[in-house]
């Protein structure tokens, strides 16, 4: 009896889990507020429901920040310098609409953050971030559909 309820509790609690993280993505990310008009985001958020998962996904996924630039000593002078002032809070729409950034398609690009002596701004290529966000899609139709992906 012990074991019944055990396992229960314990599914209850991965629907549940799965559930906060699906959700996570079907609403907006208060970031996205800070980009778009809230009607447009309202709008988006009931009738497209992929181009709110895709905007959540990538404020989030598109790029990291390092400590560690991967590149010659030599490059690293020549390496392009981008301004953010607040990294906890960072907004990559904003920070694109402000700033120019080149992306490749294969391989990383990386910035040198001015303000921070040992700061980098790390895209992925455009490939692996498809990728990953394609992966990514397959493991939430899945967490939808409540079927499991081990």
């Amino acid at each position: 009896m012990r074991k019944i309820i055990f396992y229960i509790v314990l599914g209850f609690t991965f629907k549940s889990a799965v559930f906060a993280q699906k959700t996570s993505f079907l609403n907006p990310d208060p970031r996205l507020y800070e980009v778009f008009d809230k009607k447009y985001i309202e709008d988006i958020a009931s009738n497209d429901t992929f181009w709110l998962v895709k905007n959540n996904y990538y404020l989030t996924h598109a790029a990291f920040f390092s400590e560690v630039p991967n590149v010659k000593e030599q490059d690293i002078q020549n390496m392009p310098v981008v301004h953010i002032k607040d990294t906890t809070n960072f907004n990559i729409y904003l920070f694109e609409r402000d700033q120019k950034i080149k992306r490749d398609y294969y391989t990383y690009s990386v910035y040198r953050v001015a303000e921070y002596s040992n700061l980098y701004l790390v895209y992925y290529p455009s490939h692996d971030y498809i990728e990953n966000f394609n992966r990514f899609l397959i493991g939430f139709r899945y967490q939808e559909s409540g079927i499991s992906t081990k």
